[in-house]
């Protein structure tokens, strides 16, 4: 039976909602699940430069948290910025199965 977030960390839907989380099933892999493994493939060329390019993205996102000094400035709202990838439609590309742990901001 597939598990929501809320229950996996032991908070409400209402609490989640509350924080502008969406409550998504974490319990299995959309046909749409991108294999983060396949950038490192030498013979897809739409990855070309991929590997590189993903590195220097989280790269720049550390930077700014490590100069921020509280989670309302600029750096961290620019570092927000660029991790809140706008999904849309809720496809929940990304989730599979997670272990349970207890987020802090909740």
């Amino acid at each position: 039976m597939p598990t929501r977030i809320s229950k996996a960390i032991g908070v409400s839907t209402t609490t989640l909602k509350s924080k502008g989380v969406y409550d998504a099933l974490i319990d299995f892999d959309s046909p749409l699940d991108i294999d983060p493994a396949l950038i490192r493939e030498k013979g897809i060329p739409e990855f070309k430069g991929a590997k590189q390019k993903l590195i220097r993205y989280f790269i720049n996102i550390l930077r700014l948290l490590k100069v921020s000094k509280t989670n309302k400035d600029r750096f961290w709202r620019q570092a927000h910025n660029l991790l809140s990838t706008g999904e849309g439609l809720r496809t929940d590309l990304g989730y599979s199965n997670m272990q349970p742990f207890q987020s802090s901001f909740i």
